[in-house]
């Protein structure tokens, strides 16, 4: 399949790629380099194409998503990379697309940003259920991460609608506990509701990428720059926001882990925090809204143990990882102490949960707040 990869309306390169995994069989042409995703281009060109292939490949669905093996199947498809190679690869989360060589398609006509698009894909990989014959024209299809999800438009607002997992479907409550602690601190953020939808939970949120606008993550941040060999997490994180000019981005990881502690989330890898980058300037504008925040709260345990620590962002305990803080300036502790009671009313409204759980896990955020007030004030 021979393609022009785009960024908006200007070409990037020009590739022949095989449509079931986007493996690059050869580069036929640079057009632009400068306004490739960041850490994508090289110089070499088998770099380049592997480069590519990791990149694209990585905005879709994840091949261990819940029940997307039985979707693909029931659509006879091997793979997401089929289904995106065939649909101009389309996001919401950036600008970037897939123009069939010599095709006289314009952004403008297709963009999910400014043109309505299918909820057909969506419905199908949740529910298995849509309307008529199945419309594949949709942002669902680059929508990665493991948690089932589902774009919506209200009102000309682009919503994304996350589920949880059984037994207890909690990680749309705990997208909504996440805010309300967020809300105590002074960084931005995505603000959850709860919704529900054919009796399923969802927890719901705007958009927070436009259309002149791309997320880069941080894995990508820093993998665009070169560090010497055993150079620590932070520090690489730490020098790529100064390679790249990025204020308060110091002030930003540091509440991000804060909340985090408090919530126990286990789930802050590179791919769900990072930036903002102008897609016309090409600069890194500021960090993202903190976002992805339900893996938290013991979200898939049936038992809440006392002693269970587990972090993912730089070290593998919250207990060593919450000492990487410095300035606990920009947290509001007293509108903090309100959370915990705050949380129990949200998590009673889940039918799933049972047996004391919501006051166990109340209890929990009220105990983890007052340890982060001594690491605070040792």
């Amino acid at each position: 399949m021979k393609i022009t990869l785009m960024n908006k309306n200007t070409p990037l390169m020009s590739l022949d790629i095989d449509i079931k995994t986007s493996y690059v069989k050869e580069i036929l042409k640079i057009h632009n380099a400068e306004p490739m995703p960041i850490s994508v281009y090289s110089d070499d060109e088998t770099t380049l194409g592997e480069n590519f292939t990791q990149w694209w490949n990585g905005r879709s669905i994840p091949a261990s998503r819940r029940q997307l093996r039985e979707r693909l199947q029931e659509l006879h498809v091997s793979a997401m990379a089929e289904i995106i190679n065939k649909s101009f690869g389309l996001s919401l989360s950036d600008q970037y697309w897939i123009k069939p060589l010599h095709a006289d398609i314009a952004w403008k006509d297709i963009n999910f940003f400014t043109n309505a698009f299918s909820t057909d894909m969506g419905e199908f990989l949740i529910d298995n259920r849509f309307n008529g014959d199945l419309d594949m024209n949709s942002p669902d299809n680059t929508s990665d991460g493991l948690i089932q999800k589902k774009w919506i438009i209200e009102d000309g607002v682009r919503y994304l609608m996350k589920t949880g997992t059984p037994p207890f479907v909690q990680e749309p409550f705990n997208e909504v506990i996440g805010s309300l602690v967020l809300a105590c601190m002074s960084v931005p953020y995505v603000e959850y509701t709860l919704a529900e939808d054919d009796h399923r939970y969802y927890s719901r949120c705007r958009n927070f990428i436009d259309e002149n606008h791309e997320y880069v993550s941080a894995y990508y941040l820093c993998k665009s720059l070169c560090f010497e060999e055993g150079t620590p997490k932070e520090e690489r994180l730490r020098r790529a926001m100064e390679h790249y000019r990025i204020h308060d981005g110091e002030k930003f990881v540091q509440q991000m882990l804060c909340l985090d502690f408090l919530i126990m989330n286990v789930d802050r890898h590179w791919g769900n925090f990072g930036f903002i980058r102008n897609v016309s300037t090409l600069e890194i504008e500021c960090p993202a809204p903190i976002f992805d925040n339900g893996n938290s709260l013991w979200y898939d345990m049936a038992h809440i143990p006392k002693r269970f620590d587990k972090a993912k962002t730089f070290r593998n305990k919250h207990r060593t990882q919450i000492k990487l803080v410095r300035d606990f300036s920009g947290i509001d502790f007293s509108a903090l102490k309100a959370v915990s009671t705050r949380a129990k009313e949200i998590l009673d409204g889940n039918k799933n949960l049972q047996g004391g759980r919501s006051e166990e896990i109340a209890q929990s955020i009220h105990e983890r707040i007052h340890m982060l007030e001594k690491v605070r004030d040792q």
